[in-house]
């Protein structure tokens, strides 16, 4: 596929709007043994999982003033299904699950009334004190937008 079709293609499937959105569960998922868990994080206060999202052509921006995972600002989205893609937000930090810098995938796809799904994917390391080591694990941060009445 050339980069002129891929374009043509990405601009006929992109969502555009401003959508507000609510975090509405963050967990820990671990495996061990082939088998995978998840663990409810709670904890955080609800200005902390609610954002506004724009899109503008392959252009997301994100508004999370109280971000605990430092997402703001405008990315480029990549499409992944027809209604559906990806923006990679990445930061200094610092972050919820990190000790410096952040990186966190945000997942939408467009449901039938024009609400998006989501999934975000923040980078996530923890620290054993005890033995002083680091070791990644995975973060789920599921959630939906509904699209923002005009005023």
């Amino acid at each position: 596929m050339s980069v002129a079709t891929f374009i043509l293609a990405a601009a006929a499937s992109a969502v555009s709007g401003s959508y507000d959105c609510t975090i509405d569960q963050v967990a820990a998922v671990s495996v061990e043994g082939g088998k995978a868990t998840a663990s409810t994080i709670g904890g955080l206060p609800p200005e902390a999982l609610r954002f506004a999202l724009e899109f503008k052509g392959n252009d997301a921006s994100i508004k999370w003033p109280n971000s605990p995972i430092q997402v703001s600002g405008k990315q480029t989205v990549l499409p992944t299904a027809p209604g559906a893609g990806m923006i990679l937000a990445v930061s200094p930090g610092p972050c919820l699950f990190t000790e410096r810098s952040c990186a966190t995938m945000v997942n939408y796809a467009q449901q039938p009334d024009g609400s998006l799904k989501l999934l975000l994917t923040p980078t996530a390391v923890s620290f054993d004190q005890d033995h002083k080591l680091r070791f990644p694990f995975l973060v789920s941060m599921d959630g939906s937008c509904s699209v923002r009445k005009p005023k």
